[in-house]
């Protein structure tokens, strides 16, 4: 795990930005980017008065998100989001649903490997390390703690493919930096373990 520090804010000016996040300052590899420490009560934006954020306002923190689940008394649960595709859910076969639909079990386990994915995408963008492609497996452990029922452990497994030549060291600091960024696993009770395999391709 990396050690929480001080945040910085990075955006990318591309017409295509990276997955817009703060993160810590210690996150970046590489000479190419030099972030300031930031005192954990100065307001961010005051800290970078060189970067115009008056057009993208995703950039302004404290970010909301909202959903929604309706049912009735049998079958499925319909999760809604504004302005995307409705998703059926159910119950795992674990606690007696029929298996064929996502659950939230399941839904947790994805939200921290699409977090991871887009984490390292942008991780490495800013530290300019090329990269041929990612994939990550989530396990997670749901288990009782006393009387209650958690997730108590989390497994990244993240498979990195990278160009000939590319400094392999280089990408398992960046898969670690990655992991410790991701907003989910930080807002999780569970532990995350990072087991990396990096390849060639």
């Amino acid at each position: 795990m990396i050690a929480r520090g001080s945040w910085a804010l990075y955006r990318s000016h591309q017409k295509n930005p990276l997955y817009p996040a703060v993160f810590n300052s210690a996150q970046f590899d590489g000479p190419v980017i030099n972030w300031p420490r930031i005192p954990e009560s100065s307001a961010i934006l005051d800290c970078f008065p060189h970067v115009n954020l008056s057009h993208d306002n995703n950039m302004n923190l404290p970010h909301d998100y909202s959903a929604g689940a309706s049912a009735t008394a049998n079958g499925n649960v319909t999760l809604t989001v504004e302005g995307l595709s409705s998703l059926e859910s159910n119950a795992p076969k674990e606690f007696g649903g029929p298996g064929d639909q996502w659950s939230p079990e399941d839904l947790v386990v994805a939200a921290v490997a699409d977090c991871f994915v887009l984490s390292f995408r942008a991780i490495a963008g800013m530290s300019k390390f090329e990269f041929t492609s990612i994939q990550a497996s989530v396990t997670g452990k749901l288990d009782k703690v006393e009387r209650d029922i958690q997730f108590t452990e989390l497994t990244i497994k993240a498979d990195l493919v990278i160009p000939q030549g590319a400094d392999e060291s280089r990408a398992q600091r960046l898969l670690e930096k990655a992991e410790a960024a991701c907003f989910i696993t930080n807002s999780l009770k569970a532990e995350p373990h990072l087991e990396a395999n990096i390849s060639n391709g």
